[in-house]
């Protein structure tokens, strides 16, 4: 019988320490907590149909509740083809620069992707952390050995002096190919896109995987994922990757906390989250009423994030892993309320169609795909269908 530490989760833990020694800290100006995600620690048996797992009672009322769980693989599973990690010898690379543009709320630029070889982002990368740690060095001077550990309050810190080098959005698979369960890289992975025809299956990030090459400070921005789908996350090696993320039923309270954090107009485009660039501290969005779950995410352990879900985060130091959407049954509603971007200056526009949404939730016969349909002939004014279980 699977473990889980579902329970544990309502403990709320300081996000910017390690201990529990709160005078051993570097004092940061706001007193940060925070609940962490439910873990969960199935067994082999639990564990190899995916669809099953994600809708067993427990799993999916975790995850609809903090928007995300953590699964510690079995150590049965073993999913890397070592010589596909030898074969890389270069990735895309974006530098990442951060603007502070209110307390504790951050944009981030990035410049065009360059294609490099492995060891030239190597070399960025060391001189990068040269700069940050020399930078955080100095913060701690006078502190504990603790203190000087501590990866968050590090990375909140130094964020402004950070060039980040990420290779992020890398087309391809690291997953044997004879891999049968969770196999990220299969075009026959379990879920409601497998029977799509051949030219609707190529969606890269939601038909097949993405690989992130992360160093110390490298950022993911607040965003729900294409479709507002699932996301599966697996670290194939390397430091952790520390994510937050608010629920669900909490997301379009989430959109209008950050327009008016960030001070944007009634005009802004409806996906503008989708430019995966607004950084927040979580102490931030609970002041306002926003609930954020946070997890560390260690090697050989998957993240699932779950439909319409926010997350952000960021990697605690160099690491490689594999992620791709998912379209389960429970996924339609939020697929068919998913906003599409109306501006064309989303750097990550919606590359799922919302026709291709509708054509799913058809196909499985789904009633909320009716109710959609009578949706919009009552407001044919083009009103966006609502998202379920909104909390204002």
């Amino acid at each position: 019988m699977s473990r889980t530490r579902s329970k544990r989760s309502k403990r709320k833990v300081p996000l910017d320490a390690e201990d529990e020694d709160s005078s051993s800290r570097v004092k940061s100006s706001k007193v940060l907590r925070i609940e962490e995600a439910p873990i969960f620690e199935p067994t082999w048996e639990e564990f190899q149909d995916m669809p099953c797992f994600l809708h067993r009672e427990d799993v999916k009322e975790a995850g609809m509740r903090c928007g995300i769980i953590k699964i510690v693989c079995p150590p049965t599973w073993q999913p890397v083809d070592n010589s596909a990690v030898q074969r890389l010898t270069s990735v895309p690379v974006v530098t990442q620069t951060f603007e502070q543009k209110c307390d504790g709320c951050y944009y981030f630029y990035r410049d065009e992707p360059e294609e490099i070889n492995l060891g030239v982002w190597g070399r960025r990368v060391a001189e990068n952390d040269e700069v940050i740690d020399e930078e955080w060095r100095d913060i701690c001077k006078g502190k504990t050995k603790s203190a000087f550990s501590d990866k968050t309050e590090k990375y909140w810190s130094t964020l402004l002096s950070q060039r980040a080098q990420y290779a992020a959005d890398v087309s391809g698979s690291l997953m044997r190919k004879e891999l049968e369960h969770w196999n990220l890289g299969s075009g026959n992975l379990h879920c409601l896109t497998q029977n799509l025809g051949r030219e609707e299956r190529n969606i890269p990030g939601v038909t097949s995987p993405y690989l992130y090459f992360g160093a110390f400070g490298t950022t993911f921005g607040y965003h729900t994922e294409d479709a507002d789908l699932y996301s599966i996350n697996y670290l194939v090696e390397g430091s952790p990757k520390e994510w937050t993320a608010v629920p669900a039923a909490y997301g379009e309270k989430l959109e209008n906390v950050v327009k008016k954090l960030f001070q944007y107009g009634p005009d802004k485009c409806p996906a503008f989250m989708r430019e995966k660039s607004h950084v927040i501290r979580p102490d931030v969005l609970l002041k306002e009423g926003v609930p954020v779950y946070r997890a560390s995410q260690g090697k050989h352990q998957i993240i699932v994030t779950f439909p319409y879900a926010y997350h952000g985060g960021f990697n605690s130091g160099d690491n490689v892993a594999e992620a791709r959407n998912v379209a389960l049954s429970d996924w339609i509603p939020y697929g068919l309320a998913a906003r599409s971007c109306t501006c064309g200056k989303c750097t990550y526009p919606n590359p799922m169609p919302k026709t291709l949404v509708e054509k799913i939730a058809r196909k499985t016969d789904h009633p909320e795909y009716y109710k959609y349909k009578e949706f919009g002939k009552k407001f044919a004014d083009g009103a966006p269908y609502p998202h379920p279980n909104q909390k204002s």
